[in-house]
């Protein structure tokens, strides 16, 4: 255990080997610095090009990527806008916004636009900006000159060949085609027409659907929503809604719609349809005129364009199914949002990308433009509610497992170079409400955004729940509360969290201990290295007030080496177990560490009766399939506690679980005699620090480890005749 006081022979060592380590890992800290360096400026920065701000579904999709890459991962993100709209005041809300809005997109730029933005762009490079999300082909041309000034490009095209036609967009795809280093497309029914448009590579072409942004707050209260349109519309509350949404125009087939309508009234008379979206075009005032005409004003109703986010999901929640009655659409993120609440789709086949989900079960297809048979889909489709219901459900699921908007936007980091690992902090938390204001803090002020927290209360008497939702309520870091209504113990703690875990890494937080803001950024870099599956830094031990103990635990670690723990170092992990972890836990605390998700089920019988060493365990199982990293700077305090588990009547236990870990490796590892050794010293001096040796001299002779000792596969003979003090370098 560690030493309550350092030798001076001990500190001259120590001196004369850290001036080594500054000459001998000189290399290896230039290069970390490097990597940080690119995390902090590049890394950190995005421009997102959107080509207008208008209330649309392309511009919606644009807000939510520059709002996720602020609010969710800490990027420092700006705007560039191609044209005005109503949505801009909301882009200028989340960030600065870069106005190349004149001309607007739609008029080909002149020298002195191109001029302008140029010099824009080069005081974005100089900022430390790398890399640009382009939104919509008409972003093409800023595209393009991204490329020239040195930028990494991803262009999301989300057009079909007529929008294209439609506004004139040939050059602009010729220039995607030309510069973008990647083009991502929501299905094979976008891609496809553009490789030849734009004489793009495909082998830069990847599709990726885009993610649901937003869950809707009705999805398991749909029959509330229903009721609550039902009196909006002042109809019975038995009725069915046939819900569409988008603008009036041809495209969208608000047309369509009305006349499918016409044909579904006779065959229903409880069936009401809803269309969301600008009534005003020439095409849906013609449709509203015809639709009063047939007599059929108290059963179609146009409600306009509903902005409030709140109000539309309601509608959506509200429907009984939802019409897709586009001639054209690439990949409305209205359809992914019936689909999350479990509403079936009835749309056309050949019409955009959305008809491969149909294709998958969330829904019906039916041939293009036929609305004779899009009517007698709905019809059906509302008479045998079994089957709705199936689809619906189907539908769910699809959203539910592929259709995570943090996975869309890492995929896109990705595509760009930038390696950004989301990162779960499991706060495990049992009667700390006095810790929690300042452990918190800690993990909000990261410079590396944390992805979400996990807070696990193990059934505290103490306010901890309160202080905890008060502060995490403060937050924009997305998190949940789990509070167990009995006292569950530490590992199973672990093994909650690590499954509700979403990001790729997971740190455990203790609630009691702190840590520098530097903690998560010096860490990372390190993951760069697919095979590391644990990073940690050194830590200082504190007492229940924050007083410093120990500046660090060199000390500890002296009985196995003297000088390893003085620089960085990365070793593979069945070394480090080998010579290091078979000996004794040399990570002290689990604050410390970082760890690519685990999969701790295969220890899950072992590890949830622990109390003392089941770090340690999870720790040999992660490394015996990856690297450790270690980083020698102090960005962890480790809180002890008077009285902790180390003493009185916790020691025989905390004892016995050493030795069970200790077996466990030596039953899958060969150690070697010096090792064997040291494992004997090792638990004779802790056996004698846990103050156990009033019942027997030796631990082999403790009546209490009996049991444990039984399986015990070490020669002792041999190793006590070997034993002696090693300090290996």
């Amino acid at each position: 255990m560690p030493s309550d006081v350092r030798s001076t022979s001990t500190r001259r060592a120590r001196t004369l080997f850290g001036l080594l380590g500054l000459l001998t890992g000189a290399a290896a800290l230039r290069e970390t610095r490097r990597e940080l360096a690119g995390m902090s400026s590049a890394g950190k920065k995005m421009l997102v090009v959107s080509h207008d701000a208008g209330f649309y579904g392309a511009q919606l999709l644009a807000i939510h990527l520059v709002r996720h890459l602020t609010d969710r991962l800490g990027m420092d993100v700006r705007t560039a806008l191609l044209g005005d709209g109503p949505l801009q005041p909301e882009f200028e809300s989340l960030g600065p916004v870069v106005d190349f809005t004149n001309p607007p997109w739609r008029t080909p730029p002149t020298k002195a636009t191109t001029d302008h933005r140029r010099l824009a762009l080069r005081a974005l490079y100089r900022e430390g900006f790398r890399h640009a999300l382009c939104n919509t082909s008409a972003s093409g041309f800023v595209a393009e000159m991204l490329a020239q000034e040195g930028f990494e490009v991803v262009v999301l095209v989300h057009e079909l060949p007529n929008v294209l036609q439609q506004f004139k967009l040939d050059a602009a795809v010729q220039a995607i085609g030309r510069s973008a280093n990647r083009v991502v497309f929501p299905a094979d029914a976008v891609r496809n027409p553009f490789l030849p448009l734009s004489g793009v590579d495909p082998a830069r072409c990847v599709i990726r659907p885009q993610g649901l942004y937003k869950t809707n707050p009705y999805r398991d209260e749909r029959a509330a929503a229903h009721d609550w349109l039902a009196n909006e519309l002042g109809v019975a509350r038995d009725s069915a809604f046939i819900v569409a949404a988008g603008p009036g125009d041809k495209r969208k087939g608000v047309d369509i719609f009305c006349q499918v309508a016409c044909h579904v009234a006779p065959s229903l008379p409880k069936a009401h349809f809803v269309w969301i979206g600008d009534d005003q075009t020439d095409v849906a005032r013609d449709c509203e005129a015809w639709i009063d005409a047939a007599g059929l004003r108290s059963r179609v109703t146009f409600r306009g364009v509903v902005k409030d986010p709140d109000l539309y999901c309601r509608h959506i929640a509200a429907a009984d199914l939802y019409l897709m009655s586009s001639r054209e659409d690439p990949f409305p993120t209205v359809v992914l949002d019936a689909m999350s609440v479990g509403v079936p789709v009835v749309g056309f086949a050949g019409a955009g990308g959305f008809a491969e989900l149909l294709e998958q079960g969330a829904g019906v297809l039916v041939p293009l433009e036929d609305r004779s048979a899009m009517a007698q889909a709905v019809v059906e489709l509302l008479r045998n509610l079994p089957v709705a219901k199936r689809l619906g459900r189907q539908g769910r699921e699809i959203i539910a497992k592929r259709f995570d908007f943090g996975d869309y936007v890492h995929d896109l980091l990705c595509l760009l170079g930038i390696h950004r690992p989301r990162v779960s902090v499991v706060v495990p938390n049992f009667n700390y409400a006095r810790y929690l204001p300042g452990r918190l803090k800690s993990i909000f002020g990261q410079t590396y955004r944390p992805w979400e927290i996990i807070f696990l209360d193990d059934h505290s008497s103490d306010d901890s729940l309160v202080v905890a939702r008060a502060l995490l309520e403060s937050s924009s870091i997305h998190w949940r509360i789990v509070d167990n209504e009995v006292n569950q113990g530490c590992y199973p703690q672990w093994l909650t969290g690590i499954g509700l875990a979403t990001g790729d890494l997971v740190w455990i937080a203790e609630a009691d201990d702190l840590c520098d803001e530097r903690f998560l950024e010096t860490l990372i870099p390190a993951f760069a290295d697919p095979a590391v599956a644990l990073a940690y830094c050194q830590s200082r031990k504190v007492d229940a007030d924050g007083k410093t103990l120990r500046p660090d635990y060199l000390d500890y670690t002296a009985s196995i080496s003297r000088t390893r723990w003085l620089t960085p170092y990365t070793r593979v992990g069945v070394d480090e177990i080998g010579d290091t972890l078979a000996i004794k836990n040399t990570i002290p605390n689990a604050s410390a560490v970082l760890m690519r998700k685990p999969d701790l089920q295969a220890l899950r019988d072992r590890l949830a009766p622990m109390r003392n060493a089941g770090d340690w365990l999870a720790y040999v199982h992660l490394l015996e399939a990856g690297s450790i990293h270690f980083n020698p700077e102090v960005l962890n305090d480790h809180r002890v506690h008077a009285g902790g588990v180390t003493r009185g009547g916790n020691a025989l236990r905390h004892f016995s679980e050493i030795l069970q870990v200790q077996q466990y490796i030596r039953s899958r590892h060969a150690l070697d005699p010096g090792t064997l050794a040291q494992i004997e010293v090792m638990r004779q001096s802790t056996y004698e620090y846990l103050g156990l040796q009033a019942a027997a001299p030796n631990y082999l002779d403790h009546p209490g480890l009996q049991d444990v000792l039984n399986p015990e596969p070490l020669d002792h003979a041999t190793a006590h005749r070997a034993a002696a003090p090693i300090a290996r370098s």
